[in-house]
């Protein structure tokens, strides 16, 4: 499988963006509270779970770039 490591790239910064806005709006939730409006602990664990999907991609695009390296001569 050939893999475009720029659009690569380009989509894990585009994904870590969307779920830093989302961990954002979450912890204003939290300290702040909303009238009405409760974060569930469903909510919290699919935070953890985008985090831990992010992070696992990051190690994917970093064993990606290694893999792809020429050795040295």
């Amino acid at each position: 499988m050939i893999v475009d490591k720029d659009s690569f790239i380009k989509n894990i910064r585009h994904f870590s963006l969307l779920v830093g806005k989302w961990i954002l709006i979450i912890i204003a939730i939290r300290l702040y509270g909303v009238e009405g409006l409760e974060v569930s602990n469903i909510l919290l664990s699919a935070g953890f779970v985008l985090i831990s999907s992010l992070v696992i991609g990051v190690i994917c695009a970093i064993y990606v770039d290694f893999k792809d390296r020429e050795p040295p001569k």
